[in-house]
């Protein structure tokens, strides 16, 4: 009897591997497959939704409302954390249909499903939030006034402080160990390369505060006048605009002490 369990056992996974196992294969025609798809999606069963729209870009390529295919099959890979996949389907809808009215989110898209596929933990590698901080760049670039452009900047700024985050971090234990030379050159590179970030602020505040607690108040001065130039309505603007006054004044009083 056990034998017989077996060898039913080796037979069901011969069938499943070798494609004998009853599979749905079937291709509708092309109206009817692209109602399936768009059923299966309103539904939001992304995975056989994804199947469906598989089957429909692969049979039916010049179908008019193909590039909707694309899409749908991009937003259905997304949704099962697919983000590399989805990010090639979107880049299909933009670099195939340039004129669609779906270029714009589907570019936005493309660059959303490469953040999403980076580390969280700054710790990590974060070559994909460097890709995507290009692709939210190049997206408001070509795409200003897009219904997406400020979900993008939105993104874009938090994609900037993963990357600037860790240099921040090396700058400010520097200044709270009191070497403002080392932790201005971390905080330069996250002025120089972020300063689009949260922390582009927060590491200029940090070098004109270093520079004030060397007693170098002309260079710090420049730093703070800088910050309100940049930084104009930022929550540390009335700080800053009082650390100016007083530096201004110890710069000026330095001379006669000298």
């Amino acid at each position: 009897m056990i034998k017989k369990i077996v060898v039913a056992g080796i037979l069901s996974l011969f069938v499943v591997a070798t494609g004998w196992a009853k599979k749905d294969e079937t291709v509708l025609p092309a109206g009817e497959q692209m109602a399936k798809c768009r059923a299966l999606f309103a539904k939001k069963k992304w995975a056989q939704a994804q199947v469906e729209l598989q089957k429909m870009v692969l049979n039916y390529p010049g179908y008019p409302a193909i590039d909707t295919a694309h899409m749908m099959l991009g937003i259905s890979n997304f949704k099962q954390d697919l983000f590399l996949l989805a990010s090639e389907e979107f880049k299909k809808v933009v670099n195939n249909f340039p004129s669609s009215p779906l270029a714009c989110p589907a570019d936005f898209y493309s660059a959303y499903s490469q953040f999403k596929m980076a580390p969280q933990n700054p710790a990590y590698d974060q070559k994909e939030v460097s890709s995507a901080v290009e692709a939210f760049r190049n997206f408001l670039e070509e795409w200003p006034t897009c219904t997406y452009a400020d979900s993008a900047h939105l993104f874009l700024a938090q994609a900037l402080d993963r990357l600037a985050k860790k240099d921040y971090s090396i700058g400010l234990l520097y200044f709270k160990l009191r070497d403002y030379e080392a932790a201005r050159i971390y905080l330069q590179g996250v002025i120089d390369e972020f300063a689009e970030s949260n922390y582009g602020p927060e590491a200029l505040y940090l070098f004109a505060r270093s520079l004030e607690k060397e007693k170098k108040f002309a260079e710090a001065k420049v730093k703070y006048e800088a910050f309100l130039s940049i930084y104009p309505g930022h929550k540390r603007a009335s700080e800053v605009r009082e650390k100016l006054k007083k530096n201004s004044e110890l710069a000026t009083a330095e001379p006669a002490k000298k």
